[in-house]
């Protein structure tokens, strides 16, 4: 959106998967839902959460936040 729609921003993201009876929207939900809020997407299946907007002093949080949303 914006000024350039169509301009691709270079990023990485960490894909999650699932086992057993929790799918991806599930762990989205609960991860959204948490203390700490995180917003993710999902593609093939797979929770993917982009890892352009995290600040590296937010890693251990949101490693907390998924451990969480996974328990």
């Amino acid at each position: 959106g914006g000024a350039f729609p169509t301009t691709e921003i270079s990023s990485c993201a960490v894909a999650i998967g699932h086992r057993g009876e929790t799918d991806a929207a599930s762990i989205e939900e609960r991860l959204r839902l948490g203390e700490i809020p995180v917003v993710g997407r999902i593609m093939d299946d797979q929770l993917l959460l982009d890892l352009r907007s995290v600040m590296p002093r937010d890693d251990s949080g949101l490693a907390e936040a998924v451990v969480q949303a996974l328990s």
